[in-house]
C-alpha cells in the first residue's frame, strides 16, 4: 500500500466522518429546537394569567367567546395529535411486523412514523414492502396476513385517536388547523 492510497483513504474518512457530525448536529440541534418550542408552549398554556388566550382572541377573530381551555385543546390537539398518530403508527407497526417474522421491523416502524407525519400516500402502501418481501421468501400467508392486520390496526387505531383527542370540533381548533395544515 502506497502513502498516497493511505492519505486518500485517510481524507475519505476525515470527510464522512465530518458529515455524519454535521448531519447529527441538524438533527439534534432541529430536535432540541422543537422539545424546547413545545415545553415553552404547554409552560405557558398551563400558567394560571395566560398570555396566550389574549394573543389567539387578538389573532383568530371567532363568534364566541374565547376560554382558555378552548385554546388549550385546540392547541394540544393541533400540537399533539400527529406525535400521538405518528407514535401509535410506529408500535403498531412494528409489533405486527415482529409477530409475522419480518426483517428490519424498526425500519418499518420509522417509514410508519413518518408518514404518519408527512402523508404523501396511501397508508395501505407502508405495510405493502414488509408483504412483498414475506410473500417472495415464499411465506405468502404471513405476508397477507401482514398486510390486512397492519391495515386494519391502523384503520382502527385512527379512529380511536382521532376520537379520544378530538372529541368535538369547534371553530377554534378548524382555525388552528388551517393555521398549521391539519386535515382530517
Amino acid at each position: 500500500m502506497s502513502v498516497a492510497s493511505l492519505l486518500a483513504a485517510a481524507s475519505t474518512l476525515v470527510d464522512f466522518t465530518g458529515s455524519m457530525a454535521s448531519l447529527f448536529s441538524a438533527i439534534s440541534d432541529s430536535a432540541v429546537s422543537a422539545i424546547l418550542f413545545v415545553s415553552v408552549l404547554l409552560l405557558l398554556l398551563n400558567s394560571p394569567t395566560d398570555p396566550l388566550t389574549s394573543v389567539f382572541t387578538d389573532l383568530l377573530p371567532t363568534s364566541f367567546p374565547l376560554h382558555p381551555s378552548y385554546i388549550v385543546t385546540a392547541l394540544t390537539g393541533v400540537l399533539l395529535l400527529p406525535l400521538k398518530l405518528a407514535a401509535t403508527h410506529a408500535v403498531v407497526t412494528v409489533m405486527f411486523i415482529t409477530i409475522v417474522g419480518g426483517k428490519y421491523a424498526f425500519l418499518s416502524a420509522a417509514v410508519s412514523f413518518l408518514h404518519a407525519f408527512f402523508p404523501i400516500a396511501p397508508a395501505w402502501l407502508i405495510p405493502l414492502p414488509w408483504a412483498v418481501a414475506l410473500a417472495v421468501e415464499g411465506s405468502w400467508l404471513r405476508g397477507v396476513f401482514c398486510f390486512v392486520s397492519i391495515k386494519a390496526a391502523l384503520s382502527i387505531c385512527d379512529e380511536k385517536v382521532y376520537q379520544n383527542q378530538l372529541g368535538s370540533v369547534n371553530p377554534l381548533f378548524t382555525s388552528l388547523s388551517v393555521l398549521f395544515g391539519y386535515r382530517r
